[in-house]
């Protein structure tokens, strides 16, 4: 998938549907995504991935943020109008390609979510409910991916300025080993 700018701010972007028995549950899930922004300044509300839900869900974004000056790759939640976190990833170099991955599980028995963020096949961060407080994603009760939209944010009203090739998603967590064979290799299928 590629996403380009013919200099009339027409951007492509792609929507897609998943079946109920594809979704990404609230359980856990992985998205695999290449990108290469070509942006100098990314908008902050710009998205490479974004869930597009309608309902009360908590909706999931990778784009970007501006952290301390510098313009960082982050999970972007969001619950409804109220409540939105950030999680960075790391920081971003214009006109490089980047690996982003990030994963996501729901552990019932411990009542803990783990997010975790990883940048050219290495773990950069590990955020939990039980360590952060006050968080769209890690907080949410309900958590779906069926409709998503790559090249721009949940809205669609923002669009990231670049480049987007082989984007995946799983229906469970992958190890770290997989996730580094995929940003070496390109090797597991998805959903």
């Amino acid at each position: 998938i590629m996403r380009e700018n013919d200099n009339t701010s027409r951007y492509r972007h792609f929507k897609h549907t998943l079946s109920a028995a594809n979704s990404l549950s609230n359980h856990s899930f992985t998205i695999c995504i290449w990108g290469k922004c070509t942006d100098s300044s990314p908008e902050k509300n710009s998205s490479i991935f974004a869930s597009s839900e309608e309902n009360n869900y908590t909706t999931f974004q990778i784009g970007f943020k501006t952290i301390s000056g510098t313009s960082t790759w982050c999970v972007i939640c969001e619950t409804g109008n109220t409540h939105k976190s950030f999680f960075p990833i790391n920081a971003y170099t214009q006109n490089q390609w980047a690996h982003i991955a990030v994963t996501y599980l729901y552990d019932a028995t411990l009542s803990n979510r783990i997010l975790k963020t990883y940048f050219n096949g290495s773990l950069t961060n590990t955020y939990t409910s039980s360590s952060a407080t006050n968080n769209a994603l890690l907080s949410a009760n309900t958590f779906i991916i069926e409709r998503y939209i790559i090249g721009a944010n949940r809205n669609e009203n923002n669009h990231f300025h670049g480049l987007v090739s082989s984007a995946r998603g799983y229906d469970r967590v992958l190890t770290p080993t997989e996730i580094s064979n995929i940003k070496t290799y390109n090797s597991i299928t998805g959903v």
